[in-house]
């Protein structure tokens, strides 16, 4: 094969394209682990692909008539059929970038117009045209096919499947070609990590790669190098080794629970349990040092007051401290923590100093020695994503839209979601919350 691609799609399948002028291979892995192989000839040379919905779109340009026009050619794994239809007046001579929502609807850069989105509905016809203030690199949608992104120099502008409006959804510098990870953290191929959430960090990791290298496992952005997979840790970008492959691969990608490899050398895939990967064990009392957002605190030097708990998880790789019961107050929280020699003080998710009440998801406990805080950590309150402290109809409210695609969630509230705790947050977490089951 001329090229290969690595593909993830919103029904947690993951392709694996192959392909040579006029020839392409799909090989389609799905959440079961099974592996189903299409080869297929399309009209046009192959010029680039997507997918959505358990279809794979192929792009290519018609080149024996005078008018620029496309050809997509779509394969659907539902029903084994195949589909082709002409896209006129649009020209991929140059820059080009095309993505799928999760309608069907087709968006495209023409390379004419460095600024115009073109969109056409799922039978190719064309829906509209609109101009965004800046020259776009890359067209590209959100991990559930429900919002598409236009990216340029400077920012990422956004549009919800179902509006023509291309608004600044995120002011940050990427590199073309961008990839969407699961929680919707903004990779480029040049090792930069970043997310629309206030308290996430930009970070650059050390490893840059040509090919799809990203992942999420737990609270790292993985990528792959030199037959290693690294962890950055997502609150402060700290790197740890999680696994140490048999050879090294070229790409690689997350789905579900799943890290997905594959070499071009060996054409071998290799599918990795993310509860197989090496993750830090947490200490008994913060590092030395840190740069997370809680760095100023964390930083004893020395500190031999160990801070436990039997019943809290206690997290300092992260500084945060979970499996807080819903409704616990500070005299209650305060009981199930061991920190001798210390005082400790709260703030509530507003930022504001309390004494007494429930703690919510975003609370921070600060512990204190001869009047200085040497450890601060953020509080997570099991199905709280509001930081009242208590779980009840706005929380299954606000999961139920962050799984729809219509609103996002910050990483606190993102690990209080997770209610069983297995490192994802989906309907079992909804139904748990929706019951107080918690």
């Amino acid at each position: 094969m001329e090229s290969y691609k690595m593909l993830t799609d919103n029904s947690s399948n993951t392709y694996i394209i192959g392909a040579t002028g006029k020839t392409v291979v799909i090989n389609q892995i799905t959440s079961d682990n099974d592996c189903n192989k299409i080869n297929l000839s399309l009209n046009q040379k192959y010029i680039d692909c997507v997918s959505i919905n358990s279809c794979v779109y192929f792009l290519s340009q018609i080149s024996n008539i005078s008018t620029p026009c496309l050809e997509i050619t779509m394969y659907n794994f539902i029903d084994n059929s195949i589909s082709s239809f002409q896209i006129d007046n649009i020209s991929t001579s140059g820059k080009y970038s095309f993505a799928v929502n999760s309608n069907g609807n087709m968006y495209f850069l023409d390379n004419r117009y460095h600024s115009t989105v073109s969109c056409y509905n799922s039978n190719g016809s064309y829906i509209y045209r609109t101009t965004l203030p800046e020259a776009i690199n890359q067209l590209f949608t959100s991990t559930n096919g429900e919002t598409v992104f236009a990216a340029t120099n400077d920012r990422i502008f956004s549009s919800s499947s179902n509006d023509s409006t291309f608004t600044t959804f995120l002011s940050q510098k990427l590199q073309s070609p961008i990839y969407v990870t699961q929680d919707d953290i903004f990779a480029d191929y040049n090792g930069t990590a970043v997310s629309s959430e206030n308290d996430f960090p930009t970070f650059t990791t050390s490893i840059s790669s040509s090919n799809t290298n990203v992942g999420i496992a737990k609270n790292y952005f993985c990528r792959t190098a030199n037959g290693k997979i690294y962890g950055y840790n997502k609150y402060n970008g700290k790197q740890v080794l999680l696994y140490t492959l048999d050879e090294p691969q070229d790409y690689m990608c997350s789905v579900d629970n799943k890290i997905i490899l594959f070499s071009v050398n060996s054409c071998i895939c290799t599918t990795i349990d993310k509860g197989d990967l090496s993750y830090p064990q947490p200490a008994t009392a913060p590092p030395s040092s840190s740069q997370s957002s809680n760095s100023s605190a964390n930083n004893s030097s020395s500190n031999n007051n160990s801070i436990t708990s039997d019943v809290y998880y206690i997290d300092n790789d992260s500084f945060m401290i979970k499996n807080v019961k819903s409704g616990t107050t500070i005299a209650q929280f305060k009981s199930k923590l061991k920190y001798s020699s210390l005082s400790v003080a709260f703030t509530n998710y507003e930022n504001t100093v309390v004494t007494s009440g429930n703690l919510g998801t975003g609370a921070t406990a600060s512990f204190i020695k001869n009047g200085s805080i040497i450890a601060k950590y953020t509080i997570i309150v099991t199905g709280d994503l509001t930081g009242e402290g208590n779980v009840n109809s706005r929380d299954t409210k606000a999961l139920s839209a962050y799984l729809l695609g219509k609103s996002s969630l910050s990483p606190y509230f993102l690990e209080a979601a997770d209610c069983n705790l297995n490192g994802n947050v989906d309907t079992v977490d909804l139904l748990k919350i929706s019951k107080k089951s918690i």
